[in-house]
C-alpha cells in the first residue's frame, strides 16, 4: 500500500471515530443543556474559530516552508521565527481581550442579559485556548509538513477522546455550557504532554523564539494571502450563526447549530483529504517531472469528489427521518434544517480540494476573491429570503452560495493548471446536471414534486453512481493538456 493511501486511511480512521462521538454529543447536549444552552456553547465554537484566525496564516505558511525545505538547520530557523510570531499574536490577543468582552456581546452575538456573564467567560476561554495551544500547533504543523500522518492521527485520536470525555463529564455532571467550554479548553494542558509523547520531540532550540523584524515581515508577506483566504472561508462558515442569532435569538441559534454540527461531520472527510494532499500538492507543483501524472489524478479526484459528495447528500436526505428518530431528536425544524444544510455542506466539502490546490500554487488572491464571492452570495440570499422562509433561509443561502463557490473554485483551479477549455466546460455541464439531481431529491423530500414520482430517489442515486464509475474510468489526453501548459 502506498504512503499516500496509508496517510488517508490513518487520518480518516481517526476522523470517523471523532465524528461518531461528535454526533452523539449533539442529542445529549440538546437534552441536558437545552436549545439555548446549546446555542451558547456553539458561540464558543464560532469564537474559537475566529480567534484561530489571529494565526494570520502563519501555521499554513509554516507547513509550506517545511514541506519544501529539507535542511534541518533552515527548518529549525523557520520554527523559531514562527514561534516568535505566535507569541506576538498571543500578546496582541491578551491586550485586546477587554475590548472583545465588551464588543462581542453588543455587535456580534447580542443576547439576553441573563446570559451575558456566561458569554464573557466563553470569550475569555476562547482567547486563553489559543495561547496554551501554541506548542501543540507547532508540533502538528511539523508532522503534517513531514507527512508523518501516523503520528498525527495517533495524537488526534487520543486528544479527541480526551476532549469528548471532558465534554460528556461537563454535560452530565454540571449541565452548564460555560463549564463544558472550560473543560474543553483545559484539555489543551493534557495535549501538551500527549503531543510530545505521540508526535515526538521538536528540533533542539525551537523553543528559543527569534524576534527578527525582517523575518517577521517576510512571514507576514507570505502568510497574508493565506490568512485572507482563511479569514473569508471561516467567515462564510460562521456568518450563519451570527445571522441566525440576530434574527431568531439564542433558541434559533441552538436549533440551527444542532443541525449544522450534525451535517458538518462531512468535513471530517474533506478536511482529512485536504490535510494529506496539501504538502503533496506543494511538492508536485514545484517538480515539473511529476506534473503530468499529477494533472491526471487531480481531474479524476475532482469528478469523483463531486459525484461522491452529492451522493452523500442524497443518502442523508433519505435517511434523515430514521437517523433523527434514533438520536431522539424530534424537533421538526432541526431535522428540516439538517436536510437543507447537508447539501450546502457537501458542496463546500468538495471545494476543499480546489481550495488546497490554489493555496499550494500560491494563488492566494484568487482564493480570497472566490471566498468573498461565496460570502456575498450567502448574505444577499439570506436577507432576500429570510422574511419568506424564516430560519430556513440560512439553509437555502448555504446551498446557493456553496454551489457557486464550489463550481467557480473547480473552474479556476483547472484554469490555473492550464487545462483545455473543452475539458473544463464538459466537467461543468456534468456537475450542474448532478447538482440538479440533488435539488430534485430535496424537492421530493419536502413534497414539492408530485408524490406519483415514487421511483425518482432510486433513479437519481443510480445516475450519480453511474457518473462516479465514469469518473473513475476516465482517461485524459495528457498530450492535449501539455499543449496548454
Amino acid at each position: 500500500m502506498s504512503n499516500f493511501k496509508k496517510n488517508i486511511l490513518s487520518v480518516y480512521g481517526v476522523n470517523i471515530i471523532n465524528g461518531v462521538l461528535g454526533i452523539l454529543i449533539v442529542p445529549l447536549s440538546l437534552k441536558l443543556l437545552g436549545t439555548e444552552g446549546y446555542g451558547l456553547f456553539s458561540i464558543y465554537i464560532v469564537l474559537a474559530s475566529f480567534v484561530a484566525l489571529a494565526d494570520l496564516g502563519i501555521g499554513k505558511n509554516l507547513q509550506r516552508l517545511l514541506a519544501s525545505e529539507h535542511d534541518p538547520c533552515i527548518q529549525r530557523t523557520h520554527l523559531q521565527n514562527t514561534f516568535g510570531m505566535y507569541l506576538m499574536v498571543s500578546l496582541f490577543l491578551i491586550i485586546v481581550l477587554p475590548a472583545l468582552v465588551v464588543i462581542i456581546p453588543v455587535y456580534l452575538f447580542p443576547i439576553a442579559s441573563k446570559n451575558l456573564g456566561n458569554l464573557r467567560w466563553i470569550i475569555f476561554f476562547a482567547v486563553f485556548e489559543y495561547f496554551i495551544a501554541i506548542p501543540v500547533i507547532m508540533r502538528q504543523n511539523l508532522c503534517i509538513a513531514k507527512e508523518r500522518f501516523d503520528c498525527y492521527s495517533a495524537f488526534n485520536f487520543v486528544s479527541g477522546m480526551t476532549r469528548y470525555i471532558l465534554m460528556f463529564v461537563g454535560i452530565l455532571v454540571f449541565a452548564s455550557p460555560v463549564v463544558v467550554v472550560g473543560l474543553v479548553v483545559s484539555r489543551r494542558f493534557l495535549d501538551f504532554f500527549i503531543a510530545k509523547w505521540l508526535m515526538g520531540k521538536m528540533p533542539k532550540g525551537v523553543w528559543h523564539p527569534k524576534f527578527v523584524y525582517y523575518e517577521f515581515k517576510s512571514i507576514l508577506r507570505h502568510s497574508t494571502g493565506l490568512s485572507t483566504g482563511q479569514v473569508l472561508q471561516s467567515t462564510v462558515i460562521a456568518i450563519g450563526s451570527l445571522l441566525v442569532n440576530r434574527f431568531f435569538g439564542l433558541e434559533g441559534l441552538g436549533k440551527y447549530r444542532a443541525a449544522f454540527d450534525l451535517s458538518s461531520k462531512i468535513w471530517f472527510f474533506s478536511n482529512g483529504m485536504g490535510l494529506v494532499v496539501f504538502p503533496k500538492f506543494v511538492k508536485n507543483i514545484s517538480i515539473r517531472a511529476k506534473k503530468e501524472q499529477f494533472f491526471y489524478k487531480i481531474y479524476q479526484l475532482m469528478n469523483i469528489s463531486w459525484a461522491g459528495f452529492n451522493l452523500i447528500s442524497i443518502v442523508g436526505i433519505l435517511s434523515a427521518p430514521f437517523l433523527f428518530k434514533a438520536m431522539y431528536i424530534q424537533d421538526k425544524k432541526i431535522v428540516e434544517l439538517f436536510v437543507i444544510l447537508l447539501l450546502g455542506i457537501c458542496l463546500n466539502a468538495h471545494a476543499n480540494l480546489s481550495y488546497e490546490l490554489l493555496q499550494a500554487a500560491r494563488k492566494y488572491k484568487l482564493v480570497a476573491y472566490i471566498s468573498t464571492l461565496s460570502l456575498m452570495v450567502m448574505v444577499v440570499c439570506f436577507y432576500g429570503m429570510q422574511q419568506d422562509f424564516g430560519i430556513y433561509a440560512i439553509g437555502w443561502a448555504w446551498i446557493i452560495s456553496q454551489g457557486v463557490y464550489s463550481m467557480v473554485s473547480d473552474i479556476v483551479a483547472l484554469s490555473v493548471l492550464n487545462f483545455p477549455r473543452r475539458l473544463i466546460i464538459g466537467m461543468l455541464i456534468l456537475k450542474i446536471a448532478i447538482f440538479l439531481v440533488s435539488i430534485i431529491m430535496m424537492a421530493v423530500y419536502f413534497d414539492i414534486l408530485p408524490q406519483e414520482i415514487k421511483l425518482l430517489p432510486v433513479i437519481c442515486t443510480v445516475i450519480i453512481f453511474i457518473y462516479s464509475l465514469k469518473a473513475l474510468s476516465l482517461k485524459l489526453n495528457i498530450e492535449e493538456i501539455n499543449a496548454h501548459v
